[in-house]
């Protein structure tokens, strides 16, 4: 008899979580704040842009019980700032827009901690790998230039499901920065921080 209920115990379990698997689409909007560093001949500036932030990403979520589970995706984001002349590192005339944009893969630990008849409620903590994009057209002098360069990235975050769709608020902060240089200066790019709501939609 035991085993009997064991196992509908551990079917039971694997049917909850089976219900949470699958392909999902995802978009997110929020802040960030962009930090770029120039260094050449012994001389550094530095400037710090908050900046308006939307992403999206496309991945397959996977729960190995009830309770934990594990999220694979590609994601992109932009983060958009316009700057006149005195916010750039180096001397402009007139006014510009600069995108920092990371692409990145990545993979998010998923614990849900309750649920309730009709929503569950988690916590994630997850890290990204790839490159960021700064498409500049003011930041560091270059007109209309992509300089591209390895970055990296870890978030944590909370959220609430019901049926499937999925609502989040996640905090994202640098692990490396994207360095690259570019006629002759040292530019050190990053995301200080990143606050964002996310809406998830599973198939």
């Amino acid at each position: 008899m035991k085993k009997i209920l064991l196992c509908l115990c551990l079917l039971f379990g694997y049917s909850m979580a089976n219900d949470k698997d699958g392909f999902f689409l995802g978009a997110e909007i929020g802040i960030s704040e962009v930090s770029i560093a120039a260094s050449a001949n012994g001389n550094s500036v530095k400037v710090e842009l908050s900046a308006p932030m939307y992403g999206f990403k496309a991945g397959y979520r996977y729960f190995f019980s009830d309770l934990i589970g594990l999220q694979g995706y590609i994601s992109f984001k932009d983060s958009f700032v316009d700057v006149n002349s005195s916010g750039s590192l180096v001397e402009l005339q007139g006014n510009g827009s600069s995108h920092f944009m990371p692409i990145m893969a990545n993979a998010d630990i998923i614990f849900d901690f309750h649920k309730t008849q009709n929503y569950s409620f988690d916590a994630i903590v997850g890290v990204g790998l790839g490159f960021a994009i700064l498409n500049d057209n003011s930041l560091i002098g270059n007109i209309n230039t992509s300089h591209s360069a390895f970055y990296s990235d870890a978030r944590v975050g909370i959220g609430t499901s019901y049926d499937n769709s999925r609502l989040g608020l996640v905090v994202s902060f640098p692990i490396t920065q994207a360095t690259k240089k570019v006629d002759g200066i040292e530019y050190k790019i990053k995301q200080n921080y990143a606050v964002a709501l996310t809406y998830d939609c599973k198939f």
